[in-house]
């Protein structure tokens, strides 16, 4: 499963989304996600950022991790 959406309001900003399933030989590794994090945090503080990751075993149990820069601001 590979599936983007982009979602804006006038004013309010916008919503990216991407999923790709974790076993897809065109996924590529998600490389250092903190940095990666910190630099838009840092370079972009006027955005409210949320990183969500997810994880579904074989079983179909979902499991997620969410962090949310408002407690940082």
């Amino acid at each position: 499963m590979r599936r983007r959406s982009l979602i804006t309001e006038s004013g309010k900003g916008a919503k990216i989304e991407a999923r790709f399933r974790h076993s897809h030989i065109d996924r590529m590794p998600l490389g250092d996600i903190a940095s990666t994090y910190l630099a838009l945090l840092v370079s972009h503080p006027q955005i409210h950022w949320v990183f969500i990751y997810q994880t579904t075993d074989k079983y179909g149990n979902v499991d997620n991790f969410e962090f949310d820069d408002t407690e940082l601001k």
